[in-house]
């Protein structure tokens, strides 16, 4: 995530201003890959961030790390 980079598994999750959102996952990881490692199906994983975003408030974004702020502003692009 610091990198810009996708992530392999799906694990970590993040806010961007308005909801939480999975980090953007590398696409050729499987859900098979996935729960070799004990890890949720992207599709409940995405579930998840929708959960996250309906229980749990938004941080304030002016404190954002650089990393994030790069990644909402490259979200905000790509529709």
């Amino acid at each position: 995530m610091y990198e810009g980079r996708p992530q392999k598994y799906g694990t970590q999750f993040v806010p961007d201003g308005v909801r939480h959102r999975l980090w953007d996952v590398d696409p050729t990881m499987t859900d098979a890959e996935r729960a070799a490692w004990d890890v949720p199906p992207l599709a409940e994983q995405l579930r998840r961030a929708e959960e996250m975003t309906r229980t749990e408030p938004q941080p304030p974004m002016a404190f954002a790390p650089a990393w994030l702020k790069a990644a909402i502003e490259r979200w905000g692009k790509s529709g």
